[in-house]
C-alpha cells in the first residue's frame, strides 16, 4: 500500500489528486514479487525440455528475485531510518532527562543514515545502516552481529555482483568479491536441469530457482527478525492475512 492509497481511505476522496500525498512504500511488493519470479523459475525447471526462450526467461526470474529481495532489505531500511519515531526507537535506552533523549535520538538517526552510505567500510551500506539502527536503539551490543548477517551479506553481495556484471575465465566472480563463489558453492544450490554441469559456476550454475527462493527466504526472515528487536513486530506480519499477500509471502520461521 503507498502512503497515497491509505489517505484515500481515511478521507474518503480517492478522486482528489489535488491534495494526495505520495510515497510508494515497496518492502512489503519486493518479497511478494520475488516470490512469484522463484516460483516461476521452479515451474520452468521441472520442465523436460525448456525452450530457449523459457531458459532466456527463468534467468531473468532468478536475478528478478535476487534483485528483489536484496531490494526489500534496502527499501525497509530506508523506511526505518527516515520515518521511524527515533524517539520512540530509543526509548530503551537511559537518558538523564527528557530535552538529552531527544537531542540524542536526533542524532542517533542521522548516525544511522550516515552509516547506510557505505563509505570506506567493507560492509554492504544496507549491513552498516541496519547494525546502527538495532545499536542505536540499544537492542544490538557494539560489535554484534545482526540477525542472519552472513546470509544477508552473501544476499547483497551476490546481487550487487550481477548488477555490477563483469565476466571471468573459470566462472569466478570479480577480484572485489573473491569469497562470493565459494560461499554460494557452500550452499549446494541445486543446478538448474538444463543447465550441462560442465558450464561456469557463475552464473549458470548458481543462478537457480533454489537460489532465488533462498533470496526470499533470507529477506523475509531478515525483515521479521529485525522487526521484532525493534518493536516486536515485523512489517510483513500484517500482509501475511490479507488477501493480496497471504499466498505469496514466506511464513514466519521460529524464533531462536
Amino acid at each position: 500500500m503507498t502512503e497515497q492509497e491509505a489517505s484515500q481511505t481515511e478521507s474518503g476522496h480517492a478522486n482528489d489528486c489535488s491534495t494526495a500525498s505520495v510515497r510508494a512504500q515497496l518492502t512489503v511488493q519486493f518479497i511478494a514479487g520475488a516470490v512469484l519470479f522463484a516460483r516461476e523459475a521452479q515451474g520452468i525447471e521441472a520442465l523436460d525440455r525448456p525452450t530457449p526462450e523459457l531458459e532466456i526467461k527463468h534467468m531473468a526470474l532468478v536475478v528478478g528475485a535476487i534483485t528483489q529481495s536484496a531490494g526489500a532489505i534496502e527499501a525497509q531500511l530506508w523506511e526505518v531510518i527516515e520515518y521511524a519515531s527515533w524517539t520512540k526507537l530509543t526509548a530503551n535506552r537511559q537518558w538523564e532527562d527528557v530535552s538529552a533523549w531527544e537531542v540524542t535520538a536526533t542524532q542517533a538517526q542521522e548516525n544511522a543514515r550516515k552509516a547506510s552510505q557505505k563509505g570506506k567500510s567493507s560492509k554492504p551500506g544496507a549491513l552498516n545502516g541496519w547494525t546502527t539502527v538495532l545499536t542505536e536503539a540499544g537492542v544490538l551490543t557494539a560489535g554484534e552481529l545482526l540477525p542472519l548477517e552472513n546470509d544477508v551479506r552473501l544476499l547483497i553481495d551476490l546481487r550487487n555482483e550481477i548488477t555490477h556484471f563483469k565476466s571471468a575465465w573459470g566462472g569466478e566472480t570479480s577480484e572485489r568479491r573473491p569469497n562470493l563463489l565459494p560461499l554460494l558453492q557452500a550452499k549446494s544450490f541445486r543446478r538448474p536441469p538444463f543447465r550441462d554441469p560442465g558450464l561456469s559456476a557463475y552464473p549458470h550454475l548458481i543462478l537457480s530457482a533454489d537460489c532465488a527462493t533462498w533470496a526470499c527466504k533470507t529477506a523475509a526472515n531478515f525483515l521479521d527478525a529485525v522487526g521484532d528487536l525493534l518493536d516486536g513486530k515485523s512489517v510483513l506480519d500484517g500482509f501475511r492475512t490479507s488477501d493480496t499477500f497471504v499466498s505469496v509471502l514466506p511464513p514466519r520461521q521460529p524464533q531462536n
